[in-house]
Parts: structure tokens; C-alpha cells; sequence
């Protein structure tokens, strides 16, 4: 297991693992742009295509509607549109069944060159198993509703159950990083109790964001949550990581920390080995240093703002 958080390495492994693939490409995204770093990686994609390596891609039609004209070229390449509401969020790669990356970058330039993001790369036969289980269900067009790697249930939102059941085990720290942050009133009443036992719980929220509506709604979803230990960062720097730090459990993904993510979205997660509990707290002071702070004023603004598009929200 191999976290990365760095853009351009990424881009280069997922180079590396095309060129390297031996029998088969299994890759799922929600968004594709046709910039020139992805018609190079696409260009890659089809060639090892024609050398007789299974290639396939199952994109979101949602997500991908800008570029359908452009993925339509490729054969490999299919979408997922059953329904309008619930996406196919989930981003992951296989490579020969014996490689797997989870992640939250999607297939566009800023996601590997200008935006922080993360990716997790696996290699453990039983990890690789379940992803591939998981794929397997998106391209029959039954995806399960959401996965976490290293975790067994039957339930139908499982990472939001294991989130509010680690949430309420809580005794030191809560570390949410997440361009969303929407809860409903579960999430609220257990993170109020968290910071009334004490646990400091942090939030860490790009402050511009290409959804503006989002930008409103995160910050006034950190109100419901006003304690003394509940501090919120709103980095100016925009970022698309999506990883979630209770104590010693850790999670890194496609799922926002909202609920979209957690019970209508496909999504595909992992809770990551110990030793990287390290790396996650070095990245979130990263984020950290480019912290702003927003005005009175705006937050009044915001909050008239919300009470009208709030009939839209579950939309977005």
C-alpha cells in the first residue's frame, strides 16, 4: 500500500502501470476532460488497446456529458448512465489483476498538475480481489452502492455507518479533509459529542471551489457544528483530496464527506494502514499554511443564499 499525493507522480505511475500491462486495464472515473494530458494518456490507452491488452473504462455519462463526443472514439471506453441522480463516483484502476489505485483524481489535467489530491496504489491479492469485485458490478451495471476496502458489511451505506460509528468511538483527534462538507443530523449531534468529550476535530475546505453553491453550503454546514474544538481551515489553494482521520483510523477515496458521497453515490474508499496516519498529518498542515478566513458580511450573505438554492441541493 502506497499513498501519493503528489500530481505529477501519480501521473507518471499510471503511465508506467499502461506501458506495463501485460493482459488487462480495468479503470472507472467520474469526470474526463480532453486537455492535451489526457488525449496523451488516452492515446496510450488505445494503443495498448490495439496490442491486444483488454482495455476498458467505464466513465460516468453525468460527469463526462461536456466530452461524450470524444469517448465515443474509443471502443474500450463505455458509460454509465442508469440513473440521472445517482453517479458513478468512484475512481478506480487494475492493472493485470494484480495492481490496483483508488482515488479521488479524476481524468483532467488540474487533477495531476495544479490541484492536491490523493491516491492510494494496493497490492495485496485480497485487496485487489474485493476492487475487482467491485468493478465487475459497475460494468454489469449493478455497482454496489459504495465500498471500503478492509471492511465487511451488508449494509446498504456502509462507509457512512463505519464514519458515525468510529465518530462516536472517538477519544483524541477527528481530521475531515473534503472539498464537501454537508452533514445531515446524525453526523451534527455525534461531532457535537465528540467535541464535548473533548476530541479536537478539524475540517479542512478548499475556499473557492468550481461549485460556488458548494462553497456556501460547506460553510454553513460548519455552523451546526460551533464548538471551542471544532476549528475549520479554508485553504486558498484549491485541492480535491477526500480523506477522513478518526485516532488511528484512516480513509482515503473518491467519497466526499457529505451525503451525496456517503448514500446516493457509488464510491470506492480505503482505510489505509496505520504508518500512513503520518503522511496524512503532514499533508493536512500542508493545506493548513494557505488557510483564509472569510467576513461577517459574507456569511450573512451566504445565509440567504442557502435558504434559496436549498431545494437544489441534493442535485448537486
Amino acid at each position: 500500500m502506497k499513498l501519493i499525493f503528489d500530481g505529477r507522480t501519480s501521473l507518471s505511475e499510471y503511465r508506467r502501470l499502461i506501458k506495463e500491462a501485460t493482459k488487462s486495464i480495468h479503470l472507472s472515473v467520474y469526470i474526463v476532460k480532453p486537455d492535451e494530458v489526457m488525449r496523451e494518456l488516452f492515446d496510450l490507452l488505445d494503443k495498448r488497446h490495439k496490442e491486444g491488452i483488454d482495455v476498458k473504462l467505464i466513465y460516468d455519462f453525468y460527469g463526462c456529458w461536456r466530452c461524450l463526443f470524444f469517448l465515443r472514439k474509443y471502443k474500450w471506453a463505455t458509460p454509465y448512465s442508469r440513473t440521472l441522480n445517482r453517479r458513478l463516483h468512484a475512481k478506480i484502476s487494475i492493472f493485470d489483476g494484480k495492481i490496483g489505485i483508488v482515488s479521488g483524481r479524476n481524468f483532467a489535467k488540474e487533477y495531476f498538475q495544479r490541484w492536491h489530491d490523493t491516491s492510494i496504489v494496493l497490492t495485496k491479492p485480497n485487496e485487489i480481489k474485493e476492487l475487482q469485485f467491485f468493478w465487475d458490478h459497475i460494468l454489469i451495471g449493478f455497482p454496489l452502492v459504495n465500498m471500503l476496502l478492509k471492511f465487511t458489511s451488508e449494509k446498504q451505506h456502509e462507509i457512512y455507518d463505519i464514519v458515525v460509528t468510529n465518530i462516536r468511538k472517538a477519544k483524541n483527534e477527528i481530521l475531515i479533509i473534503s472539498p464537501y462538507f454537508v452533514i445531515d443530523k446524525t453526523l451534527m449531534v455525534e461531532m457535537r459529542k465528540a467535541c464535548e468529550r473533548g476530541v479536537n476535530v478539524t475540517v479542512i475546505t478548499p475556499l473557492k471551489m468550481e461549485n460556488g453553491l458548494m462553497e456556501i453550503f460547506n460553510r454553513l454546514n460548519f455552523h451546526k457544528v460551533e464548538h471551542t474544538n471544532f476549528r475549520t481551515y479554508h485553504t486558498t489553494n484549491m485541492f480535491h483530496s477526500k480523506i477522513i482521520l478518526i485516532d488511528d483510523v484512516g480513509i482515503v477515496g473518491s467519497a466526499n464527506f457529505d451525503l451525496r458521497s456517503f448514500k446516493i453515490n457509488f464510491e470506492a474508499c480505503v482505510q489505509v494502514d496505520k504508518k500512513h496516519i503520518t503522511q496524512i498529518k503532514k499533508h493536512s498542515q500542508v493545506l493548513k499554511e494557505h488557510n483564509a478566513k472569510y467576513s461577517r458580511f459574507k456569511r450573512r450573505v451566504d445565509s440567504v443564499l442557502e435558504f434559496l438554492f436549498r431545494p437544489i441541493m441534493p442535485l448537486l
